[in-house]
């Protein structure tokens, strides 16, 4: 498919070229903005996942002792049955599996996870199950996990509305086969993607964010964000910064949101944080348009907190350095062109070239999703990489008319943590994945 998502970016490409020369000729913001696609896009095709290439490296995979952490709060016990039941299906068994309930409202999670004890120990695994009074946070919980499995050398990080690929750890700690490494995170795609519209632009997303944007950075060494649904760490990074972790504030407020960026952000300190794009995860993705705001404000939040750590932190030789200064830049700049056409322009001159403009959105769009038609056919069929590439114009206008605006918020509201946590349980599983077995196709 790689072919046919290159031969779409070249038409995509000209015909974005073509509303230049309507219009009186490029910008420099067009100009910009095109070769920055370009870009991105040919680093994320030089991507390759990380293989096993001699018996060396086979040995060292082998011997790697993971762990497995899955802190959860409110979480739908049939959601954490099919998380469980797909790590226990693993091609590559862990050795140590800690589920740390954070004081949820309910004991039915807690019960699950109970449940599955001996089916664990059967495996030799030892699986612990730890419930908080009170809650403390994510932060705490990992770090709960963490302590209560010393022995793992790396720490697998899945969230308990996640559903894991047979092979997902088997690939995922492939990399770890040079030292260097310390973070690597999976492909994650929307395990209730056919709920309706919006899970479908959320599945779309995805795919984009991992494939196009993680994977242009892994051919640089530097993922920005281990996503927590299927995030390693080596355990020796995450010990050495614990107590930075556990009391960070920005601003003179507790940091308790953005815990993926943090953790990556130590590996980045150390080493090189990579995307294994075939050590794949199902995550459930809000299904209410509230629920996506929320999640939408605590990312973009620890967007900013985290982007001002990197710039303050790692040396200017690093690429993550870089990288996250033109995240930043682009922002900036994409904002104000954003603001100059909506409010502006139809001020200024009386009239504001909506037509055009959002033809340029759809064209944008298009451009930076190409990669979901590159996804595994195991992921997803071929007409739901069809169907879900024709729709990227929507997102484009959502993230136009509402993302752009709502990270906005979260800037001038850094220092609040209010919607920082779900009030209850906020996505079921999907009726058709409520069985032991694992295929989320």
């Amino acid at each position: 498919m790689k072919l046919v998502s290159a031969a779409i970016f070249v038409v995509v490409s000209a015909a974005f070229g073509w509303l230049w020369w309507s219009a009186g000729g490029p910008s420099w913001y067009g100009i910009a903005v095109t070769a920055l696609l370009a870009t991105k896009l040919l680093l994320s095709w030089l991507h390759r996942p990380k293989s096993v290439e001699t018996a060396e490296d086979r040995r060292r995979v082998d011997a790697l002792a993971v762990g497995v952490a899955i802190p959860m709060y409110n979480e739908d016990p049939q959601m954490l049955r099919a998380c469980l039941s797909s790590l226990l299906a693993q091609t590559r068994p862990v050795r140590t599996v800690v589920v740390v309930d954070d004081g949820s409202r309910t004991g039915s999670a807690v019960e699950e996870a109970r449940s599955w004890i001996p089916s664990f120990a059967e495996r030799g695994i030892a699986l612990q199950v730890v419930v908080f009074d009170v809650n403390r946070g994510k932060r705490q919980g990992l770090m709960e996990c963490l302590d209560r499995q010393p022995e793992a050398e790396l720490l697998l990080c899945v969230d308990s509305d996640t559903v894991l690929d047979e092979r997902a750890v088997e690939n995922a700690i492939i990399p770890f086969t040079s030292e260097r490494v310390k973070v690597v995170t999976g492909l994650v795609l929307a395990i209730n993607y056919r709920r309706n519209l919006l899970t479908r632009l959320t599945d779309l997303r995805y795919a984009n964010a991992f494939l196009f944007e993680r994977g242009a950075y892994s051919t640089l060494r530097s993922v920005l964000c281990a996503c927590g649904s299927l995030a390693v760490y080596r355990t020796e990074v995450m010990r050495a910064h614990r107590e930075d972790f556990l009391t960070q504030t920005f601003l003179g407020v507790p940091a308790v949101v953005g815990d993926d960026r943090r953790l990556t952000n130590y590996g980045l300190l150390e080493g090189d944080a990579l995307l294994q794009p075939d050590a794949i995860a199902y995550t459930a993705v809000p299904e209410r348009f509230g629920h996506y705001l929320r999640q939408q404000i605590r990312w973009n939040k620890s967007f900013f907190r985290e982007s001002v750590w990197v710039l303050r932190s790692l040396s200017p030789r690093k690429a993550a350095f870089w990288l996250t200064f033109v995240e930043l830049l682009t922002w900036v700049v994409f904002s104000l062109a954003i603001m100059h056409a909506v409010l502006l322009a139809p001020v200024v001159n009386g009239s504001a070239p909506f037509v055009g403009y959002l033809l340029c959105v759809a064209l944008l769009a298009y451009a930076r999703s190409i990669r979901y038609l590159d996804l595994p056919g195991a992921a997803r069929s071929l007409g739901d990489r069809v169907s879900g590439f024709l729709l990227a114009p929507l997102y484009g206008l959502l993230h136009v008319f509402v993302l752009i605006w709502l990270r906005l918020y979260a800037l001038l509201t850094l220092r609040s943590n209010r919607w920082g946590t779900r009030r209850g349980i906020e996505v079921a599983l999907p009726a058709e994945h409520r069985v032991d077995g694992v295929d989320v196709r």
